[in-house]
């Protein structure tokens, strides 16, 4: 399949319905919204809504942007992103508790 940024989510790889009605409020619909929205800050937005939302999810996205499987996503990038996912994890854990 040809990506563009108007590609709409639940037609990328790994993007299912429930990722859809993750993304959805948040104002994710494409590709593009996807692609103008850092992980981090995507994250930390589903996060807070989702709370069972996890690292995977990041590999979920990252591959939904670059057309690839998630379990596909190199070792040392899915190391990347659950890092990234396990810092939002506690900041916003240590903003409930304050």
């Amino acid at each position: 399949m040809l990506l563009n940024d108007d590609t709409p989510i639940g037609q990328l790889l790994n993007l299912g319905p429930a990722c859809k009605r993750w993304l959805h409020p948040i104002g994710i619909r494409t590709r593009g919204d996807l692609r103008w929205i850092s992980l981090e800050e995507l994250y930390e937005k589903v996060k807070r809504r989702i709370p069972q939302c996890n690292g995977v999810f990041l590999y979920a996205v990252f591959g939904a942007l670059t057309d690839t499987h998630w379990n596909d996503v190199p070792r040392d990038i899915q190391k990347q992103l659950l890092e990234k996912a396990r810092n939002i994890d506690r900041r916003l854990k240590n903003e409930k508790r304050q």
